[in-house]
């Protein structure tokens, strides 16, 4: 065993770092050699209050800061490429993160519970865990510009997020966004859901208890948004179904009691007879026209989120 400011090394060579010497540090500097971060390195280190990572780490263990209560902003390395399970579980003193553009996973559970108020994921992310950002209670702002899994309860409980933009992800799974009672836009900058062009199918609970949204469109084809899929969103007065969806039923949309409008793409109520009969007095089924109205309209507003928050 090795030792170097803080920290103790498998061996001479500093490339696998196991842990911290003690758990009341207060500060800690990788050795330049490091690639690899242990399980639970520094887990429990409560008094952990700066830490500086080196240029070459690859890996970062599960649990390796779990419960460093006291770990404040930090950069990331940029050769990162993998957080692993609770990670920064239960930082509760860490509010700003940049990952860098190579990180390809962030597991499960990595940031739950965490102090972060933003988060941009870049296009390198092939995978978000379950529950990866679960009760970030101050996070109120999520940027995803590449196409990654999912998986489920992901922003559980982010109570005061309140504006998403997604790009290329085809897949919410369940709880994805559950009880975010802030959100109020999503790939808009005003306050309405665009569901993405690239979302197929939309699972239970997705949008639950997200008691901000007041107009959803549906922007493309999906294959399926499951029964139960928006629930309690008592201020959700308008939908727009811009082209036809495999499956929907009269659950999918589960005590939104204030719908006033929904607009449904031609045919769309024949295919569709129960939604169509549960909201008989408030749907809408105009003419083709208007669709390619509206998506031109649609179009327009997109590529002006995108240049207003420079991602072209």
């Amino acid at each position: 065993m090795t030792i170097y400011d803080n920290a103790r090394y498998l061996d001479s060579s500093y490339s696998t770092c196991i842990g911290a010497v003690d758990k009341l540090i207060t500060s800690c500097k990788l050795h330049p050699n490091t690639k690899v971060l242990n399980n639970e390195a520094f887990k429990n280190c409560a008094l952990l209050k700066h830490f500086e990572f080196n240029r070459n780490l690859l890996y970062i263990g599960k649990s390796a800061f779990h419960n460093c209560e006291s770990l404040q902003d930090f950069i990331f390395p940029d050769e990162l490429k993998l957080i692993k399970d609770k990670a920064f579980y239960m930082c509760v003193s860490l509010k700003h993160i940049v990952l860098p553009e190579r990180v390809e996973v962030i597991s499960r559970e990595a940031f739950a519970y965490s102090a972060i108020n933003t988060i941009n994921i870049p296009i390198s992310i092939e995978l978000i865990g379950n529950n990866a950002f679960e009760n970030c209670y101050f996070l109120e702002k999520v940027v995803i510009k590449g196409d990654p899994v999912i998986d489920h309860d992901a922003f559980l409980n982010c109570e005061k997020l309140h504006t998403l933009f997604l790009s290329g992800c085809t897949h919410f799974t369940k709880n994805t966004f559950g009880n975010c009672k802030k959100l109020t836009s999503l790939n808009s900058v005003e306050p309405v859901v665009k569901i993405p062009y690239n979302i197929r199918k939309i699972d239970k609970n997705v949008f639950y208890n997200c008691e901000k949204i007041e107009k959803i469109i549906f922007l493309s084809k999906l294959e399926r948004i499951d029964d139960f899929a928006f629930v309690n969103l008592p201020n959700l007065t308008e939908i727009v179904i811009k082209e036809d969806i495999n499956y929907i039923s009269e659950f999918s949309f589960n005590n939104c009691e204030n719908i006033k409008k929904i607009t449904v793409f031609p045919g769309f109520s024949q295919k569709h007879p129960d939604f169509a009969q549960k909201y008989e007095a408030v749907i809408e089924e105009p003419s083709l026209m208007f669709f390619i109205d509206q998506n031109l309209t649609f179009k327009e507003a997109n590529k002006l989120f995108l240049k207003n928050n420079n991602f072209q």
